[in-house]
């Protein structure tokens, strides 16, 4: 009887630590309206469906128990299908140019992203090309304070240690007092990356 209590026990554990390790991904105008009761920064995964490499975060370092935890944390975590043909309303703030006080001024409006069939190999979503200034690879990262001001653009795999660096510069708000060079040499990783032979995608 202590046995299976035991053993039943270790697989409660077992599951509330996979529980803890996935992360809470939201849809882009999910990650707005929660923002807006309780900001964040804002994490966008920029993917297609043909994207080897984007399979390869997937399955190796977005599945890190310590990034995981992290981005949940201090993030809305967006995953966004960059060809996907979805419009997506924002409403929030936005950079526009004031004429009569002749400077750029931070307003509320609204704005509609479409799919765009003529961008890109399979076409390519508006917002995707918004958040990128149209320079898109896959996978791309895009990091935005809690006023959706842009801080960042990551493209291309990263490993673990790497992106768990990345994700706590902007996450610590570090990026605002120290430089990245000077905030790598001091930062220690927790997260480990995964062998060479399973992170090859095998096509793209």
């Amino acid at each position: 009887m202590k046995r299976i209590i035991l053993f039943l026990f270790a697989v409660i554990v077992t599951l509330s630590a996979n529980a803890q390790a996935t992360i809470k991904w939201y849809s882009f105008e999910d990650a707005v309206k929660l923002n807006q009761k309780a900001p964040k920064k804002i994490f966008i995964d920029l993917y297609t469906d043909w994207c080897g490499w984007c399979k390869v975060m997937d399955r190796t370092t977005f599945a890190d128990t310590v990034i995981a935890k992290y981005m949940t944390d201090n993030y809305y975590a967006v995953k966004f299908n960059a060809e996907g043909k979805d419009p997506v309303k924002f409403y929030g703030p936005m950079m526009k140019y004031d004429s009569l006080k002749k400077e750029r001024v931070v307003v509320m409006d609204t704005v509609v992203f479409k799919y765009d069939p003529n961008q890109g190999r399979n076409g390519t979503h508006g917002l995707a090309l918004a958040l990128t200034d149209g320079k898109l690879a896959y996978p791309t990262f895009v990091i935005l304070d809690s006023n959706f001001q842009r801080l960042d653009i990551i493209s291309g795999y990263q490993q673990a240690p790497v992106f768990e660096t990345q994700i706590n510069f902007y996450g610590s708000g570090a990026n605002l007092t120290v430089p990245y060079d000077q905030f790598v040499k001091e930062f220690k990783p927790k997260a480990v990356a995964p062998p060479q032979n399973n992170a090859a995608p095998g096509a793209h």
